[in-house]
């Protein structure tokens, strides 16, 4: 009797500390796209609180916009359909698949405590922004191009310039404006 009721009370005890520790733990859940799964966000915002979106499906942004993104990941044969929205990431933007610009706005930004970002395979951005106010450090993946269609901004301060870099020394990744768009450049070291 006595010994059964003293572990049965432990037990809860155990259990109700056990549910306390895991609500305290922060929640993470990327966006995960599957391959032939479509999500369309319409006009959604969606706030990842620096956790992951990685697309092996159709991920719709349509007038929506997904913000405080840690990393975007297009896996092979994955979509990202920019539309008229907003993409804003703190951290590495890699292109396996296909990202189709529309009108979007892919904004690069000092999000998720990441001093450094790495751009990998070849997009076409609508309008591309890079900002920052810590000197943040972009890699860009040897040899290939990223094409800007409209806008591309590029701003660091005078005292924190931000830093363009390819990831092998001495040889060369690309960033292709198209003469129709435009640009606005401040306190960069290339």
């Amino acid at each position: 009797g006595r010994v059964e009721a003293r572990i049965r009370v432990f037990a809860r005890l155990l259990l109700t500390a056990s549910f306390l520790l895991a609500m305290l733990r922060p929640a993470h859940a990327d966006l995960i796209v599957p391959a032939n799964a479509v999500v369309n966000l319409g006009s959604g915002v969606v706030d990842l609180a620096c956790t992951d979106v990685i697309v092996a499906g159709s991920l719709q942004v349509a007038s929506g916009s997904i913000v405080n993104a840690r990393h975007v990941t297009i896996q092979a044969g994955g979509t990202i359909d920019g539309g008229s929205g907003i993409v804003e990431l703190g951290g590495n933007w890699t292109s396996a698949g296909q990202f189709i610009a529309g009108t979007s706005q892919v904004r690069f930004r000092d999000l998720c405590g990441l001093a450094t970002a790495t751009i990998a395979g070849n997009t076409t951005f609508a309008n591309a922004s890079f900002a920052t106010a810590i000197g943040k450090n972009y890699v860009f993946a040897t040899g290939t191009t990223q094409t800007v269609n409209n806008r591309l901004e590029i701003a660091g301060t005078a005292a924190l310039p931000i830093q363009f870099r390819s990831s092998t020394p001495s040889q060369v990744a690309f960033i292709n404006l198209l003469l129709s768009g435009v640009q606005a450049i401040q306190h960069v070291g290339v």
